[in-house]
């Protein structure tokens, strides 16, 4: 082995194990200065988010296009309620939201027609609307059944009947004499349906049919037979004319009823609308079209309006009701008057479905058949001219919803309708589309914002403005006062009993635990609350009026109970044997690493047994676990770097002729992380070396190529687990926890294993490299260990060349 500095011989220093103050954060209850939550003012902001709250002003105070918000953070930060607070903190200037309204569109009923008012004034709309109906249904019945329009109609009935006579005297004057009759019927405003001619036979007009039939019964011979046929053609010929003549001068004067209807309607129904026009038609210039569509319509169907005849059945049809069902208002949304205090709308969504963001149209029957009347709203409607607050994961989970809203954002408007189902969906109505102006801020984890920025070309250009809510907060004094505010305001909101000082102690300890590094406060005050009102509920059962430390302590006590099921039932299978762990002695090529269960609602830590075994061979190190496919990428390069340690330090005067084998032993789910660098590592150079390596010590770490120790997650629950185990086998006083020097200030063990560190039946000893790790493992110096690694692989290369030979 080349000799560099690193490996000249020397005396690693020993390794301290940890006194328990660097084991917990503490917190002495009298230095809080209070006696209870009641010497504290509850917090009236956010707390240990300032730069988030920050941008957030930012993006909800610019008001330009594609300014929406994405708000990044996990649950329980106070997210929301950030953006209620941003926004009554703000003197933000928005729009004044309006009142929209759809109406029948008598000149396209196939579409349904906007009515835009300022807010408050769409429900007056609605009201005089139902007072024009109204009206209608009154005054038209009344107006066509008058005296005046009766005989207005009968003075031109009578004229016509005087014009008709007039029109076919002269011609029936002269086919009585021919010795011809008509024959005519007429409807009952006098038009002539249809005519014959016959001629008169012994007194009785017969057909031509009939008189031909029998020429002699008639009296006739062939020549004057001809002679009436002749006749008759010429007399058909001009009644004809006449028919035509009268059927047309019939047209002329129901075109003059009608006109007259029609004037004296119009001039009696034109008051009616100018309550309409003069309070609402300044504000949107629809209504006068619609006005004008509804009269037009209207009067182009008096004859619904006209009164039965007395003990008359209506006919079958359509009705005055019927088309004056049309003369009314769907009222969607109308705010109230703006208000001072809260001028901008703030909606929160939080089932963005299609039917609730955006509306829709619910048609009855069946068919269905969509009017006016069947657009409902959505919370975009509700919204417009201030803010949508939306769940990002619930949008995107929703068919069709997220790429809608990007549309509707674009365009700057919406068209309210079902979801369609295909490209050819039937959809009779198009409602007009409304215009919506609205900051959007969605509120997701960063892994969401991570995949639409990168996955979404639009997502950019549409949420321009990025916001991350921390998960923690230093813990300075600043923010340990803001914090207690919280608890306060947590305690007032639920109606909580006070907590005395040893409680709030407490609270700040699981703050902190939480936060996962002693220098930091956790902001996911949402769980601290969950947890405070277990610890009320324990207070209350025990007739406690004040929460203490230990109700605090033994509500999270049960809370761990609740979720560890899973834990027990491992440390069983350890305490039962099946589960194979040594956990005093020492053995060669073998250690106990530390393993890290997230299982969501429970995160915990637990020994697993990892060997080593080395022979000659040119296959390097083999990570076993990825060769049953039960290794993760990370794992992977751990294993690799690894592999450079070791050809670094040994290789540099003869090839590495090594084949190693190193296991997660009773490993049989995926493995991944690199936090068993250190330990795979040691019982690697424990088999090339034959020191063995003790077994009462737990090993977690990374490393690099380098060979330093470097930080992992969950040493917390590592440590715990560790401990369990031990205690399950019976405490020795010798047993503990290698860990990362790195990782000592992420430390927060629970207080039944301060006690046996304390008493010193259980340590900790952070480790900043292998040199120092190997010493504290074997009990020998690390170049001993190294040399004797280096003394195996040179006795297998040289075999190897020999071999070869």
């Amino acid at each position: 082995m080349t000799r560099s500095p690193e490996f000249l011989p020397m005396t690693e220093p020993a390794i301290e194990p940890l006194s328990v103050d660097a084991v917990r954060f503490r917190v002495d209850p009298s230095v809080l200065g209070i006696d209870s939550s009641d010497d504290l003012s509850a917090a009236d902001a956010i707390v240990g988010q300032g730069a988030a709250l920050d941008a957030l002003g930012t993006g909800l105070d610019i008001d330009a296009p594609g300014f929406n918000v994405y708000l990044a953070g996990s649950k329980g930060t106070g997210r929301f309620a950030a953006v209620r607070q941003m926004i009554g903190m703000c003197d933000l200037e928005c729009e004044a939201p309006s009142s929209q309204s759809y109406m029948y569109d008598f000149t396209h009923p196939d579409r349904a027609l906007l009515i835009t008012l300022p807010p408050g004034m769409g429900r007056e709309f609605q009201t005089a609307v139902d007072d024009l109906r109204a009206a209608l249904a009154d005054e038209i019945p009344a107006l066509l059944g008058s005296d005046v329009m009766s005989k207005s109609r009968q003075r031109l009935l009578e004229k016509f009947e005087r014009e008709s006579k007039r029109l076919f005297s002269s011609f029936e004057g002269r086919i009585d004499q021919a010795g011809f009759a008509v024959a005519q019927s007429q409807t009952a405003t006098g038009t002539v349906r249809m005519s014959e001619i016959f001629p008169i036979v012994e007194g009785d007009p017969v057909s031509m049919e009939q008189v031909e039939a029998d020429l002699e019964e008639a009296g006739l011979d062939e020549a004057k037979f001809a002679e009436m046929q002749a006749q008759h053609r010429s007399f058909k010929g001009e009644l004809g004319s006449l028919v035509s003549t009268h059927r047309t001068l019939g047209e002329r004067y129901r075109g003059l009823v009608r006109d007259s209807e029609t004037r004296k309607v119009g001039d009696a129904i034109d008051p009616l609308f100018a309550p309409l026009l003069e309070r609402f038609d300044k504000h949107d210039a629809n209504i006068v079209g619609w006005i004008a569509g509804l009269r037009d319509e209207l009067l182009q169907n008096l004859e619904l309006f006209r009164p039965p005849a007395q003990e008359a059945s209506p006919p079958p049809g359509p009705t005055m009701e019927g088309f004056l069902w049309f003369v009314r208002t769907n009222l969607l949304w109308d705010p109230a008057e703006e208000d001072e205090n809260n001028p901008s709308p703030v909606v929160e969504e939080s089932w963005p479905t299609w039917r609730n963001l955006f509306g829709t149209v619910e048609a009855a029957g069946d068919p269905p058949i969509p009017t006016f009347m069947d657009i409902k709203p959505g919370a975009l409607l509700r919204a417009n001219g201030g803010f949508l607050v939306l769940y990002a994961s619930e949008a995107l989970r929703e068919r069709g919803v997220y790429e809608n809203l990007k549309r509707i954002l674009r365009k700057g408007e919406i068209e309210i309708g079902p979801q369609q189902e295909g490209p050819h969906a039937p959809f009779a109505l198009k409602p007009m589309p409304i215009p919506i102006k609205v900051k959007v801020v969605l509120v997701g984890e960063r892994h969401s914002y991570d995949t639409l920025h990168a996955m979404d070309p639009d997502f950019a250009s549409l949420f321009k403005v990025k916001v991350e809510f921390e998960d923690d907060m230093p813990r300075n004094g600043d923010n340990v006062g803001a914090f207690l505010a919280v608890l306060k305001r947590i305690i007032d909101r639920e109606d909580l009993a006070s907590f005395d000082a040893g409680a709030l102690a407490s609270l700040l300890e699981e703050g902190v635990r939480a936060s996962g590094h002693r220098d930091h406060l956790t902001t996911r005050f949402s769980e601290l609350a969950d947890l405070m009102r277990e610890a009320n509920h324990v207070t209350r059962d025990r007739g406690g009026e004040c929460v203490t430390r230990d109700d605090q302590e033994a509500a999270l006590g049960r809370r761990l109970a609740r979720h560890n099921l899973v834990e027990r039932k491992m440390l069983e299978m350890i305490e039962d044997g099946k589960v194979l762990l040594q956990v005093e002695g020492s053995q060669v090529g073998q250690v106990n690493g530390l393993g890290y269960y997230d299982l969501d609602d429970a995160q915990f830590g637990l020994p697993a047994r990892i060997s080593a075994t080395c022979a000659m061979g040119h296959r390097g190190v083999v990570n076993i676990e990825r060769e049953a496919d039960l290794s993760g990428r990370v794992h992977d390069k751990g294993v690799l770097i690894l592999s450079g340690f070791l050809s670094s330090t040994f290789a540099q005067d003869k090839p590495l002729s090594l084949h190693a084998n190193i296991a997660f032993e009773q490993s049989y789910a995926m493995v991944d992380g690199d936090s068993a660098s250190l330990a795979e590592l040691v019982s690697l150079l424990s088999a090339l070396s034959g020191v063995p390596l003790r077994q009462d010590v737990a090993v977690t770490g990374s490393l690099n190529q380098h060979g330093q120790v470097q930080p992992v997650g969950g040493v917390t629950e590592k440590t715990q687990g560790f401990f369990r185990a031990c205690k399950f086998r019976g405490l020795t006083g010798t047993q503990g926890v290698m860990l990362p020097a790195s990782n000592v200030s992420d430390l927060h063990l629970d207080r039944e294993i301060c006690a046996a560190v304390e008493a010193g039946q259980f340590h900790l000893w952070p480790a900043t490299d292998v040199r120092s790790a190997l010493a504290l493992m074997t009990g020998r110096s690390a170049d001993e260990v190294l040399l004797a690694c280096d003394a195996t692989l040179k006795k297998y290369a040289d075999t190897v060349r020999d071999y070869l030979r």
